[in-house]
């Protein structure tokens, strides 16, 4: 996201990063801020891709967290 994270308040999941499932929770939380400001501030064709790709993430992610020393890298 760039400049864009820290005024939506984005600190774990990010380009480049990497979690735990300990980080999961916060995780989750921020994917949630993204689909609101997604919501917010994009529209049409756009707004449907990201909002589509993020509620996918939400859906996804706590499924791969299958066993304790799983870290997920995000590029």
């Amino acid at each position: 996201m760039g400049k864009g994270d820290k005024r939506v308040g984005i600190k774990i999941f990010r380009e480049n990063g990497k979690f735990s499932k300990n980080e999961l929770s916060g995780v989750i939380s921020e994917l949630e801020i993204l689909k609101q400001w997604t919501i917010s501030n994009l529209e049409g064709i756009e707004r449907e891709y990201m909002e589509e790709r993020i509620v996918n993430l939400i859906e996804v992610i706590p499924e791969m967290f299958n066993q304790e020393d799983i870290i997920l890298y995000i590029y």
